[in-house]
């Protein structure tokens, strides 16, 4: 099968994520600051930006490949820094969902019978991969959750 039938999507975690938490995180604490609620609720600001920040660097990385035929396959990396050409055997992974959720895309898989979460911003995801990727969901997705809300 020729490279140009198959889509080729480098998952990694977002900056511009990253950057929209760390702007929350500073508006919430202005909002704490300038409220009248007591200053121990200040301390939970760091907190819940760290767990946020967490929860995003967990998302998946590595590649996934969708073939016109219908399969996905997925090759996962173990490390941000280790981009070695190893011979790792990609895994055929099930399609769950795809949400449009205006500039940022919700990708929904499942490798191992574990779901997975992938949340892509403009960064990550262009809008012709975006637009590619949809149009893969829509014609080899059948589940009812499929959902391609814009």
């Amino acid at each position: 099968m020729s490279s140009s039938n198959s889509l080729r999507l480098e998952l990694r975690t977002s900056r511009w994520l990253q950057c929209a938490l760390c702007c929350l995180a500073v508006t919430a604490a202005l909002g704490v600051w300038r409220a009248s609620v007591p200053t121990w609720v200040f301390g939970l600001v760091p907190v819940l930006l760290a767990l946020s920040l967490l929860a995003l660097h967990r998302q998946p990385r590595g590649l996934l490949v969708l073939q016109a035929d219908g399969r996905a396959l997925w090759t996962a990396h173990t490390s941000a820094e280790v981009r070695i050409q190893q011979s790792v055997e990609a895994v055929l992974v099930e399609m769950e969902a795809l949400q449009l959720r205006g500039p940022l895309t919700v990708l929904a898989f499942r490798v191992s019978d574990r779901r997975r979460d992938w949340c892509a911003a403009p960064d990550t995801l262009s809008n012709v991969e975006r637009r590619r990727l949809r149009l893969w969901m829509q014609t080899h997705h059948a589940n009812p959750g499929f959902s391609s809300t814009r």
